[in-house]
């Protein structure tokens, strides 16, 4: 029993995040009728809630919460691409600026900073500066950017701060 609850309290929680400036998307909102935006943020909602974004939101959820409009919120989201079928359920896709991402931050291992430091020469890529380095998100964590070498870069704190949470 002791290691069941060890278990549940070590599992990964997911949050629902959305970038108001990406909500502005015009396709998401004039292509698809009130059901499926309606729908689309519950599958998010689903999904975080039951195991992240590699989740799926399954069709028997969706028949439930939207009875008789669950086929045509289904029918506009996958063809708007903001779901995938499989076969169970659907897969939900990023779109419009809405996001499912860890709770909490892991933190970057030693080995992944040292690459990137080691990438960009010890050096800020903006001012050149060798002292005061940090690691910044290309594309920021807070917008559903990632922690991998691809979207990671080298700053001195100024320039990191002046930088914030923009891309």
């Amino acid at each position: 029993m002791a290691e069941q609850r060890t278990l549940r309290t070590n599992a990964q929680r997911w949050l629902v995040r959305m970038d108001p400036e990406l909500m502005r998307d015009i396709d998401f909102h004039d292509q698809c009728g009130r059901p499926a935006r309606m729908a689309y943020v519950d599958s998010m909602f689903y999904i975080a809630l039951r195991g992240g974004p590699e989740d799926i939101y399954p069709h028997a959820v969706l028949a439930g919460e939207f009875g008789a409009d669950a086929s045509m919120a289904a029918r506009d989201l996958l063809c708007l691409g903001a779901w995938l079928d499989c076969g169970l359920g659907y897969q939900v896709i990023p779109y419009a600026g809405w996001r499912v991402v860890p709770e909490q931050r892991l933190h970057i291992s030693p080995a992944t900073r040292r690459a990137v430091y080691e990438r960009d020469g010890y050096r800020c890529r903006l001012c050149g500066r060798s002292r005061d380095l940090t690691l910044d998100n290309i594309c920021p964590w807070s917008l559903g950017g990632s922690d991998e070498i691809s979207n990671l870069q080298t700053l001195c704190r100024p320039c990191n701060c002046r930088k914030g949470a923009r891309v």
